[in-house]
């Protein structure tokens, strides 16, 4: 016997198999060896015949016949039993939406409190489902005023129907298959009373989930199955029953392989399930386990078939990490990045300029294994490097200083000839990145100036063009100073000389620094850089800006 938010299955060993009877096959009321059969009776109890009514299914249809034990506690039976005769048309609908889903003959049996034995002080409705093989379902109600709600019992009576339609349709029901045959029959009475609550059942899965398999639990599988149906709708999850029934676990696997159970998992936890009703299924809110990463360190994890093992990571602020996975052999293990979408691993995370939250897991549907999530600090932390990672481009000023460092040059050298010279910026952009890796790099993208210089009435066009970058890692020593370590160079110079009508181009590549280290001076805030040193600006090019970050 259990309470209305804990009905089960009677007797963990059960194994029953009803078919489809012919109408009204059901038990004699007046016979004391039938009354005894049913779930509530005890020695004295006598049935009075109710109301008989019919429910059409996905098989046909059946009759429903109500009735009573004998008791002081029926004076409002009348109700309860307008209510059955409400409840058989969403029922049926529901049955029908799966395909060839129904029953034999239902007989509810309205239980009377005095008639319960033991059942004294229990709040709320409660029923049990057929505990032998007979010639109809039987289902008792055991009704109790105090905490009664309609709906309670719309979908009390959803739920036990349904079990009713497992044995027809589906054939045996055994202990080491209670976890879908009550996970299923709670994602049904759903499906038939939509509006109604969870009564604790998706608080219970989320708790348990994170250290339990799918197949020790029972009640808490109704997620599971709103999961399921909004994958494969629902005589898809008629036929996975069907396969469940008829090749036991197995078939577990394959419908839900290791892809679709971490799937399920990261529905879970963004909060992505809903009822049949469209009711969201709250997002996880407990752990496998809950850590702070503040330094280089490995983190071992157990993985076992079918445990939503899930890890909340808080980072440390102003640092950065490479989240990198050991052997998970026939496991997946995932991170959340940026954008709250899953990555495999290896994953940068940057805490810059907050700390951070990810959450990660690790799931099978194969052997248990174990696997090692390390993190690594990499470069160098603080808010001064935080300031600087990001991507930064060029201001127009910065543009124009380029060209006039281009008129420097060469100006002094056209005035000795008695000619002069101008340079102007021509167009392409100048980026500068520095990653949370360490790593950066000085890009131009079609970066040109063009030089004219005019002697004795004629004039010279010289347009110099830089394409590629020049790449290299970098640290901070302190709010100001910087150390550069270049690593790369793929950038191209493009001249394109003009004389009159004549046009010659040439290209070269850059020499490139001619240290490999060296030092870089900088003044950094959310919108603005000022940076002198990196090989390849100059003085006439140090100011950089970024859009403010998002908040």
């Amino acid at each position: 016997m259990h309470r209305f938010a804990r009905y089960a299955l009677t007797g963990l060993g059960l194994v029953l198999t009803l078919a489809p009877l012919p109408a009204h096959a059901f038990g004699d009321c007046s016979d004391p060896a039938y009354v005894a059969t049913l779930d509530g009776a005890t020695p004295t109890s006598t049935c009075e015949e109710r109301e008989t009514f019919s429910l059409v299914h996905g098989r046909g249809t059946s009759a429903v016949r109500v009735v009573s034990l004998t008791s002081a506690t029926h004076g409002e039976d009348g109700e309860w039993i307008a209510r059955v005769e409400r409840n058989l048309a969403g029922i049926g609908a529901a049955m029908q939406s799966m395909g060839a889903v129904g029953t034999g003959e239902i007989t509810i049996v309205l239980v009377g409190k005095e008639d319960a034995e033991g059942n004294e002080g229990e709040a709320g409705i409660i029923a049990s489902a057929p505990d032998s093989a007979r010639s109809e379902c039987a289902v008792s109600i055991y009704k109790e005023p105090e905490g009664y709600t309609e709906r309670h019992f719309d979908f009390l009576l959803a739920h036990e129907i349904f079990h009713c339609a497992q044995f027809v349709t589906f054939g045996l029901i055994s202990a080491n298959e209670l976890w879908w045959a009550e996970g299923s029959a709670e994602h049904f009475a759903h499906m038939a009373v939509p509006d109604a609550g969870d009564f604790d059942w998706y608080a219970d899965f989320d708790r348990r989930s994170t250290t339990e398999p799918l197949t020790a639990m029972q009640y808490e599988n109704v997620v599971f199955f709103h999961w399921l149906n909004q994958q494969v709708g629902p005589d898809g999850v008629a036929r996975f029953l069907a396969a469940l029934a008829a090749q036991g676990d197995a078939a577990l696997r394959t419908w839900v392989d290791t892809q679709a159970w971490a799937a399920f998992t990261e529905a879970l936890v963004e909060g992505r399930i809903r009822s049949p009703g469209g009711v969201t299924v709250p997002a996880a809110t407990t752990f496998t386990g809950d850590y702070i990463v503040d330094d280089t360190v490995d983190l071992p994890i157990d993985i076992a078939p079918y445990v939503a093992s899930r890890y909340k990571l808080r980072f440390d602020k102003e640092k950065h990490f490479e989240v990198r996975l050991g052997t998970a052999d026939g496991a997946l293990v995932r991170l959340q990045d940026d954008a709250a979408t899953w990555s495999d691993l290896p994953l940068f995370v940057s805490t810059c300029p907050d700390a951070v939250t990810r959450i990660a897991y690790g799931v099978t549907a194969d052997a248990p294994t174990a696997a090692t999530i390390s993190f690594v600090k990499l470069g160098t932390g603080g808010a001064a490097a935080c300031c600087l990672e990001g991507t930064w481009t060029a201001t127009p000023e910065t543009l124009a200083g380029l060209a006039s460092f281009g008129a420097e040059q060469g100006g002094p050298a056209a005035a000795m000839a008695g000619g002069e010279m101008s340079c102007s910026y021509s167009g392409g952009a100048v980026r500068l990145t520095f990653a949370g890796d360490g790593y950066g790099a000085l890009t131009f993208d079609g970066h040109a100036t063009a030089c004219t210089a005019r002697m004795h009435g004629q004039s010279i066009t010289t347009t110099g063009t830089r394409s590629g970058s020049f790449d290299f890692t970098w640290t901070v020593a302190d709010g100001e100073a910087g150390r550069a370590s270049y690593t790369g160079n793929s950038v191209v110079w493009t001249m394109a000389i003009k004389l009159g009508p004549v046009v010659q181009t040439m290209s070269n590549p850059d020499a490139g620094p001619s240290t490999r280290t060296n030092g870089f001076a900088f003044a950094c805030t959310e919108t603005t850089l000022d940076i002198l040193g990196l090989y390849g600006l100059s003085t006439f090019e140090n100011r950089f800006t970024r859009p403010p970050r998002a908040p």
